[in-house]
């Protein structure tokens, strides 16, 4: 039996007949929903931070056709990984990887899954040091010394 999958007997309540059901559901489900909703929430959770400025930057008409570019780019990504997803029968994006391309894109798709959230988080930690120091040089100003 896979390690991914789990076993739940339960026997009947009519204990003279002795019949015993077996379950077997996946630990670990993987659905394209989810898996569209997680990268979905990703994309989102970067570019919210930067979006307005960059169509300050850019212009209404430009911001907007780009912003639509990047969704038709990140659907046509999310679709060709629902597809690799199903025609490899694997659920884990490096799993994936190596079925079709082979041991060394599967180290690099480990390195890319490391460094993704690494650099997210060193980009948020300087988000939130500027903005911590904008807020405590105001708070100093207007309400802790007076």
């Amino acid at each position: 039996m896979n390690e991914n999958n789990i076993c739940v007997i339960e026997q009947e309540q009519n204990i003279s007949d002795g019949n015993i059901k077996v379950f077997v559901e996946q630990k670990n489900k993987s659905v394209p929903f989810m898996t569209f909703f997680n990268l979905s929430n990703s994309i989102v959770g970067t570019g919210v931070i930067s979006l307005a400025k960059a169509v300050e930057d850019s212009g209404v008409a430009l911001g907007i056709t780009l912003t639509f570019i990047s969704a038709v780019i990140g659907s046509f990504a999310s679709y060709l990984l629902i597809l690799c997803s199903r025609k490899s029968n694997e659920n884990s994006y490096p799993k994936m990887v190596k079925k079709i391309l082979g041991k060394k894109s599967y180290i690099l798709a480990i390195i890319c899954n490391f460094l993704l959230p690494f650099l997210m988080c060193i980009a948020y930690g300087l988000v939130i040091h500027e903005n911590i120091a904008m807020v405590f040089e105001y708070l100093s100003e207007n309400y802790l010394f007076r």
